[in-house]
């Protein structure tokens, strides 16, 4: 199987959508001789920052001289950026072969349960990056779940540390429609008598998070309750401080901007206090340069300047919302917006967040996601109440071909909504720029 049939086998996955649950990804690890045995897991979950949550991590570790595998979901342009060995992706080569084992075992499941117990694109990774992990024999590996917690594929993994970022109401069709009822999801990934750092503010989801270590004997560290944080700075690169017990860092600097970010690096600070509880060497200056140089494709990520070109995934009202924390802050003199989502997101609230902060909102298709993506036009009909300059356009192209008149050196365009419409402005700048075409 070469790299070209690998991703076109990846694709053709993508027609069974998700479907929770454990027992697949237990047959594919018990034929790949159980990969996620062979090093200590962290898993991160949460409903936002688990992404940043995880490179942050990884980066302490790596800056300590651990060998550390990382496993991110979803990738913007090739499934490569979500497996990495100290920050490098998986090679196409690597995961080619990689695929070709794990399609093997993924064939005798069909074989021997029926094809209704097919394997999905994000089992069939879930394994290949454990099966990669051990062949580059980590020293730890930190994986990023994709949804929910409890039947998510890396639940498989005996994690010595269950993370959770925050929770807010997003896939509330496999995750239920309330609050708690999502926290018990994500509190899935508890381990018995494991240890549990949770990033989250609400107490509500504190409490159930703390009550479910207690039935699993688990010990649990709350960020709110155990970090003092001091954000120092009134723009969108801001300094902070972090205190817990007898262990200080300040004036820490995190290299992916947003203020939030200085919540995710403050629950990436005490995951890395409690690993050094677990036996890890973990000074305070591997916290200071690991969480100074994390980066994560997608996440208010700068594409090019004069205009400002600033792309990002956030796909829920929880993430827009601190979107529009960061446009608010922006020094440009204009700011445009190109936004797309999918129907099943709570669109009207990410338009509420970000439509009135913009000079003008641009719509696009997402082109990837023809069949799950809002059309423009509804979007347009919902976002006219918050702001009446919009405009949509058939094609990315077009769009920015406007926008390459309208936006001045000064000004910022700010485009997000969606993770796979972030991937594709990214995929069609950089080639643009392969073929020495400006935007």
């Amino acid at each position: 199987m070469n790299y070209t049939e690998s991703l076109q086998y990846l694709l053709s996955l993508e027609k069974f959508g998700i479907k929770l649950g454990l027992e697949k990804i237990f047959f594919l690890l018990e034929a790949l001789d159980h990969p996620e045995k062979s090093f200590p897991v962290v898993i991160v979950a949460g409903t936002n920052g688990k992404g940043s949550v995880s490179v942050m991590l990884s980066a302490i570790l790596e800056d300590r001289g651990y060998r550390v595998g990382t496993y991110l979901s979803p990738h913007l342009i090739s499934p490569e950026e979500r497996i990495r060995v100290d920050g490098r992706e998986i090679s196409p080569d690597m995961l080619s072969r990689g695929i070709a084992r794990i399609k093997q075992a993924s064939d005798a499941l069909i074989s021997e349960k029926g094809p209704d117990s097919h394997a999905t694109f994000f089992e069939i990774l879930t394994a290949l990056a454990l099966h990669h992990f051990r062949n580059e024999k980590v020293d730890i590996a930190v994986m990023e779940a994709g949804l929910g917690g409890r039947f998510d594929a890396t639940n498989a993994a005996p994690a010595i540390l269950s993370i959770i970022t925050n929770v807010s109401l997003d896939h509330q069709e496999y995750l239920g429609k309330k609050i708690s009822l999502i926290a018990r999801e994500k509190g899935g990934i508890i381990k018995p008598k494991g240890a549990v750092v949770s990033g989250a503010r609400s107490s509500l989801v504190n409490t159930i998070l703390a009550d479910m270590c207690v039935q699993k004997k688990a010990q649990f560290y709350s960020v709110r309750d155990r970090v003092r944080t001091y954000i120092n700075g009134t723009g969108n690169r801001v300094l902070g401080d972090f205190r817990t017990g007898d262990l200080a860092l300040k004036r820490i600097a995190p290299a992916m901007e947003g203020r939030h970010q200085i919540e995710n690096a403050a629950t990436a600070f005490l995951s890395a206090v409690v690993l050094r509880g677990l036996g890890f060497d973990v000074p305070l200056k591997a916290m200071r340069s690991g969480l100074e140089r994390a980066r994560l494709s997608g996440r208010l990520e700068t594409l090019r300047r004069k205009p400002s070109l600033i792309i990002d995934g956030a796909h829920n009202k929880s993430a827009a919302l601190k979107v529009a924390d960061y446009i608010r802050r922006l020094s440009a003199e204009k700011k445009y917006l190109v936004f797309g989502a999918m129907k099943d997101k709570d669109v009207g609230g990410m338009i509420k967040a970000l439509f009135p902060l913009c000079e003008q909102v641009f719509l696009v298709p997402i082109a990837s996601q023809k069949k799950r993506a809002m059309p423009p036009e509804e979007i347009r009909r919902q976002g006219l109440q918050y702001n009446p300059r919009i405009e949509t356009f058939p094609a990315l192209k077009k769009c920015f071909s406007c926008l390459s008149g309208l936006a001045g050196e000064k000004d910022a365009v700010i485009c997000t909504g969606s993770i796979f419409l972030a991937g594709e402005i990214k995929g069609f700048f950089s080639a643009q720029q392969g073929a020495g075409h400006e935007c």
